[in-house]
């Protein structure tokens, strides 16, 4: 087991190298091999000569990345390595809100392994999962996090150079909060809120800084995507339907909410896209383009989120991502490592669609990105670990073009312990013969896994397949 002792700008990393010191077979000793960490703009380096080594980073997150180098590679002395990072914010979104609230324990493991990828952003999605003072029935019985557990994720995750950022819904997605009759008043639809009502905006503002209390940042992530029923339901009845000023009004009173309490907020993008063209089934319509009054009507000091894990077309992408540079608010991107496809993940759509939009993403200069993990219908897939090759690659993308399938499963080794092999077999079990089209998704193995035997509903889909 390698022994080494740093020196140099190492006050701010030494907690967090003491919690991944396990992890990578190192010890930490004043006899050790030395090597000098400084810390600086510019490119990540790691280099060693046959007596010392020497790590160059711009960030903490930086420094455990090319710590993991120095481990994995100790016995290649002399060698060098060096990276230009193309990303400010490197996150990975953890879905916390489909029966999937991870344990203390597996929840700090995922941290040391986003670390050692270079990750500097965890995104915690937390529809109804988390502990709202007076509201005994949010997140009740679904293993919300309590404030203290949270609390103690954050500052974890501080010493590994992560910064821990809350999501919420705000508008829609919030059918498990809203399912029980105390939430009567605040319900418009299923699952998206009753706007214009103050009891509406004084729950949000509960939930805004309940979710964000724990945490050093001052940046949430408020939601509001996907929420097409938006003023459909009891709203309609009582006030008639304008989607369009309506959306605007409600998140002017949001964006106050969070300016009031010190918060600077992110919301998902795609509401404007489907406001653009409303009949559409897509949530950014192929071609779309925005008009002046929906630019316009997006705040300034909201960051948007463009979403996208289906697109494989990188003149689309550069479209998405132009339009998206009209708004005056800065543009975040978040691409998808298919998790929640079912009991698998699916690393060759993964891939595909990464390269693609991470592609587009560095040409339209966005700075900031990060990687999803949903858990849709369940879970089935662990997110921790079905999502971990798919972080991978987003990271090596982010750092050095991940073009390498070779570099990218010795790094994933390195920063997981784990083999890449097996996991990228894994995407097997949704190529059975059958070919998706361009922008599709198919799960075969979910279809087959559930087929009941007595009432086949599937089997004229797998028709002429050998068995």
């Amino acid at each position: 087991m390698p022994s080494i002792r740093l020196t140099g700008d190492i006050a701010h990393i030494m907690e967090g190298t003491r919690a991944q010191a396990a992890d990578l077979n190192l010890t930490l000793a004043e006899d050790g091999f030395p090597v000098a960490v400084t810390l600086r703009k510019g490119p990540l380096e790691v280099l060693t000569e046959a007596e010392s080594g020497a790590i160059f980073c711009g960030s903490r997150a930086e420094f455990f990345r090319g710590l993991t180098m120095l481990a994995a590679r100790f016995d290649e002395r002399p060698f060098r390595v060096r990276e230009t990072p193309a990303l400010d914010l490197l996150g990975a979104m953890l879905d916390c809100s489909r029966n999937a609230v991870p344990t203390m324990e597996a929840a700090k493991t995922f941290l040391r392994r986003l670390s050692r990828m270079g990750y500097n952003a965890v995104l915690l999605y937390t529809e109804d999962t988390y502990e709202v003072a007076g509201r005994p029935y949010f997140g009740y019985l679904r293993g919300r996090f309590s404030q203290a557990e949270l609390r103690e994720l954050d500052q974890y995750a501080d010493a590994l150079g992560i910064e821990m950022i809350p999501c919420i819904q705000t508008l829609g997605h919030m059918a498990r909060a809203l399912r029980w009759p105390c939430m009567e008043d605040v319900r418009d639809t299923d699952d998206v809120l009753l706007l214009d009502e103050e009891k509406t905006y004084a729950l949000i503002e509960e939930m805004i800084v309940s979710a964000s209390r724990p945490f050093a940042t001052r940046r949430i992530h408020i939601g509001m995507d996907e929420a097409y029923g938006l003023g459909r339901g009891k709203y309609m009845d009582r006030h008639g339907y304008d989607s369009f000023s309506l959306m605007c009004r409600h998140l002017d009173k949001v964006c106050a909410i969070c300016r009031e309490n010190g918060f600077t907020p992110m919301m998902w993008s795609d509401m404007y896209f489907h406001m653009a063209q409303p009949g559409s089934a897509a949530a950014y319509p192929a071609g779309c383009t925005l008009s002046e009054a929906i630019v316009a009507a997006a705040p300034k000091d909201i960051d948007l989120v463009y979403w996208d894990y289906y697109t494989e077309d990188g003149a689309l992408a550069r479209h998405l991502f132009a339009e998206h540079a009209r708004f005056s608010a800065d543009t975040l991107f978040a691409g998808g490592v298919y998790t929640w496809n079912g009991p698998v993940p699916d690393y060759d759509k993964a891939e595909a669609t990464t390269r693609v939009l991470m592609t587009a993403c560095r040409e339209a200069g966005v700075r900031q990105a990060f990687a999803t993990m949903w858990g849709d219908d369940g879970a089935e897939c662990n997110p921790l670990l079905g999502g971990l090759l798919g972080l991978q690659r987003f990271a090596e993308i982010a750092y050095n073009g991940g073009r390498d399938d070779d570099a990218l499963d010795a790094r994933f080794e390195a920063c997981t312990g784990c083999p890449a092999q097996p996991f990228r077999a894994l995407g097997a079990f949704n190529r059975i013969g059958l070919d998706a089209r361009p922008g599709d998704v198919m799960n075969p193995v979910k279809q087959l896994l559930y087929e009941d035997p007595l009432m086949p509903l599937f089997e004229a889909d797998f028709a002429g397949l050998a068995p």
